[in-house]
């Protein structure tokens, strides 16, 4: 499977799935949640707000 990236502007949501799988479990880290199958794999990265995103961008 190749990434699937969804980006929802008008929600500032975006998400970049990796791999097929079912989450088992999920944790937040400095404005992304983390999912992971029960394997501990990352299968998806969520981004919270796409405006903090860009701030950061620019400030680096």
């Amino acid at each position: 499977m190749k990434p699937t990236v969804y980006i929802d502007a008008k929600n500032d949501f975006a998400s970049i799935k990796i791999k097929e799988g079912i989450e088992a479990k999920s944790y937040e880290k400095d404005g992304f949640i983390f999912c992971e199958d029960e394997n501990g794999n990352i299968i998806e990265i969520q981004i919270l707000s796409l405006t903090d995103l860009a701030k950061l961008k620019d400030v680096a």
